[in-house]
């Protein structure tokens, strides 16, 4: 079964587009996903809908623009899952999607509403066109769970151990099959996940995907989530601390009663939780590794201070935000180099001594218990980009509760050696992570590179911390590690959802850093993601069609792969005696908007500009005997290029014959002289050979620069002599200042706004939408100032 459904055209999607501008109050801005089309992340202000209950609003949302998902029936194929309500009076209405009942794993959507139970954002993942997929299972779910266990093969497992009875009542480690449809790079599935818990020959929280009708094992990954391949470590040495402990009787235990933590001697055995600690004078360890009491002091005091740092930044109890008892044990295995989240408690190992002391570094320790805190909000899925982002997380929240350094595991990883860790959060090179998106990688093993990508995203938190330049000349300024773990925190539990990749943190740490603070905050998150190569995605981009056909000639020439910055790239191709020719690309990719290929005929002439990822495609024919392909490249991002396999050209003995092109969207962000006039740029000429045709479609173009001050260029085209209106409003939908009201003719017009109101005053700082409106279509986009 194909991930998108076949006939699912985007005329629907487009009309659900201009139907949410018309009914937003503020500027509509969609990201997409993809693989499927469908928005992961739409920013609007919908008026609210009275005294209704969050969630029925919800419903009612998707309803009204389902065609924009590709839904049939969203009351339906919608599940309401839970709704929260935030510190700032907003409600999360989280909806899972399903298909008769059956939940597509992990698809789930997220709607916002203010204070006001005005609609502001709705975000993550729907699943087109699984409606059709059979959910009667052929197989039992006891069945499943046995295939399960048989690939994992001979194993102690976890339900079969002391652990089982550790336990809090009514939960259990036995596997438990789910029903649900599944889907993969390969197609979509009616499958059964469970999880089989293993403890030896290496703990391992095995979730397997079985095809619930042939038996198959579809997925795996190990649901474990720990430090890294080696793990890292606290230092012994932190000196005299405050721990919380319980007196029982003549003894003191290691439960801290306050925040319910309790700590075990796993004795180097592989039985957990083990032994509870006790002591008889309330005077624990003694600062050295021949007192097993004294990694325990590290790890139970570790916990305190990550405990302390959720509820005074954001009143979270605990990991599940109810109290849930947090349990440790430390000493686990013989010469353990790790540490692990379980799903029921945190485990430390002692290390091998030589590439590892005892992993109960205060930064391991708060990684290890925000992995609990994902469990219980976002739940992101332990794989690819999703599982990179639970890695991520979980360091991003180390770095807020160990404030001394930007590494992780520096002071147990390699003890005695110095400047060394596990992982490096301003620069995540030297621990063998990539820390831009030229470098992920999809690796066989580690879930697909969990622990290796999220060097990425954690870059970014990075940058939008201290500051810096990563992979762009732009600079980032760093806004603190206090406004980043609010606003991480908040994208990770209020608009996060289990397969939230790189793209959907971006757009949920922008939403959240738009929610608590100002238009600078939100700039330094967005350039943090965009240093780092993680962009908004965009639909689909289709090329024009040809406008000629001829002979064809095969012929070789390709740009750097990728391409470099700040260059230009100019490639002319002859052939004597033709009157007109065209060129083949394949696998054509640049930065969107940024980086653009010009075709140009032998005058010099630009005939069309392409940009953008528009895969294989012929371009647009030139007149004469020559045609020139540039690629000119901004200062940042850059991206594959593009190859040129073969041209075409006619001549008399292959005539043209030119029929006319749909409009074709011009890109013209260059910049413009500062001034307050209008500026009218000379008509399109009709079309005919080497003269470009009128666009056919009124297009408001992105204004440029985008965030700007004190000025920016707004571009628009017309088909013909029109009316015209061109207006800016601010975020509450009043009209700051006219720019056009009167007949251009037809073709490429260009405006400046120069950040005034009506009265010359200098507006403020923040988001405003600029409405083109026309006799026949109104087009809106926003714009940030800057002042």
């Amino acid at each position: 079964v194909p991930l998108i459904a076949e006939g699912q055209g985007s005329e629907a999607q487009d009309a659900a587009r201009q139907r949410l501008a018309e009914r937003s109050l503020a500027a509509v801005d969609i990201t997409t996903d993809a693989r499927t089309g469908i928005p992961s992340f739409v920013t609007m202000l919908l008026p609210s809908r009275g005294k209704a209950d969050p969630a029925s609003n919800a419903i009612a949302y998707f309803e009204e623009f389902k065609d924009l998902y590709n839904m049939a029936n969203p009351a339906v194929e919608l599940r309401l899952r839970r709704t929260d309500r935030d510190e700032l009076g907003y409600s999360h209405v989280r909806l899972t999607q399903v298909v008769n009942g059956v939940p597509v794993f992990g698809s789930e959507v997220i709607a916002h509403f203010n204070r006001q139970g005005q609609l502001y954002a709705v975000n993550g993942s729907y699943v087109p066109g699984v409606d059709e997929i059979r959910t009667d299972a052929g197989l039992s779910g006891e069945t499943a769970i046995a295939i399960a266990i048989a690939d994992v093969g001979e194993a102690t497992f976890r339900w079969e151990t002391a652990l089982e009875d550790m336990l809090p009542e009514g939960s259990s480690w036995k596997p438990e099959a789910e029903l649900m449809l599944y889907s993969n790079s390969t197609g979509t599935y009616l499958a059964y996940r469970t999880m089989i818990a293993v403890e030896e020959p290496e703990p391992a929280n095995w979730v397997y995907f079985i095809d619930a009708n042939t038996g198959g094992v579809i997925d795996r990954y190990n649901d474990l989530k720990h430090t890294g391949v080696t793990g890292t470590g606290n230092s012994l040495y932190r000196g005299t601390v405050s721990i919380g402990t319980n007196s029982a009787g003549s003894s003191f235990e290691l439960k801290d009663m306050a925040r319910n933590v309790w700590t075990y001697d796993g004795g180097r055995k592989t039985r957990l939780p083990g032994n509870l600690f006790t002591d008889s004078d309330n005077i624990w360890g003694d600062g050295t590794t021949s007192n097993s009491q004294s990694a325990a002091v590290d790890a139970h005091w570790g916990i305190a201070q990550t405990y302390d740092y959720y509820l005074s930044s954001f009143g979270r109890n605990s990991l599940d935000g109810a109290g849930m008892r947090i349990t440790a044990t430390v000493h686990y295995k013989q010469n353990y180099v790790n540490a692990f989240w379980n799903g029921q408690q945190i485990v430390f190992g002692d290390g091998d001594g030589v590439q590892a002391g005892p992993l109960v570094d205060l930064d391991v320790v708060a990684h290890e218990l925000t992995h609990g805190v994902t469990e219980h909000s976002a739940n992101l899925i332990y794989s690819y980009q999703s599982g990179a982002l639970n890695e991520s997380f979980s360091d991003v929240f180390a770095m807020m509760v160990d404030v001394g350094d930007f590494w992780i595991g520096e002071d147990s990883w390699t003890p005695g050696t110095p400047n060394d860790a596990l992982r490096y959060m301003d620069n995540p090179t030297l621990g063998g992570q990539p820390k831009h998106m030229n470098n992920y990688v999809v690796t066989s093993y580690d879930n697909g590179g969990v622990h290796t990508n999220s060097g990425i995203p954690n870059f970014a938190a990075y940058l939008a911390t201290a500051g810096g330049v990563g992979q762009t000349s732009v600079p980032v300024a760093g806004i603190g590690r206090a406004k980043v773990g609010a606003i991480w925190y908040r994208a990770l539990t209020m608009y996060m959802t289990p397969s939230t990749d790189f793209a959907g943190a971006r757009a949920a740490t922008i939403a959240a850093a738009g929610d608590l603070y100002g238009a600078s905050d939100v700039q330094s998150v967005t350039d943090a993601w965009t240093a780092v190569g993680v962009l908004q995605s965009a639909p689909p981009t289709t090329p024009p069609p040809t406008s000629w056909t001829g002979a064809q000639v095969a012929y070789s020439y390709s740009t750097p792969h990728p391409y470099r910055n700040r260059k230009t790239y100019t490639h002319t191709i002859s052939h004597s005696g033709a009157t007109g020719m065209k060129v083949d690309f394949a696998n054509f990719s640049t930065e969107a908007g940024y980086d653009f290929v010009e075709i140009k005929d032998g005058t010099g002439a630009t005939i069309q500009t392409y940009n953008g990822n528009l895969g294989t495609f012929t371009s647009a024919a030139v007149s004469g005997s020559s045609i020139t392909v540039k690629l000119t490249t901004d200062q940042f991002i850059n991206d594959y290029g593009f190859d040129i396999t073969a041209y075409w050209y006619t001549d008399p003995t292959h005539p043209v014959a030119f029929v006319d092109l749909p409009g074709w969207q011009r890109n013209a962000l260059t910049d413009v002289a500062q001034s307050e006039r209008h500026e009218s740029v000379t008509p399109l000429a009709k079309e005919g050979p080497g003269i470009a045709a009128l666009p056919d479609a009124v297009v408001l173009q992105q204004n440029y620069p985008n965030p700007f001050n004190p000025s920016t260029v707004i571009r628009f085209t017309l088909p013909e002599t029109q009316a015209v209106q061109l207006a800016v409003y601010n975020s509450m939908g009043q009209k700051v200042k006219t720019l056009v009201s009167g007949s251009l003719p037809g073709g490429l017009q260009s405006v400046i706004w120069d950040g005034t109101d009506e009265s010359g005053t200098r507006a403020a700082s923040g988001v405003y939408v600029y409405r083109l409106t026309t006799a026949t279509d109104t087009q809106t986009k926003s714009m940030l100032l800057m002042q």
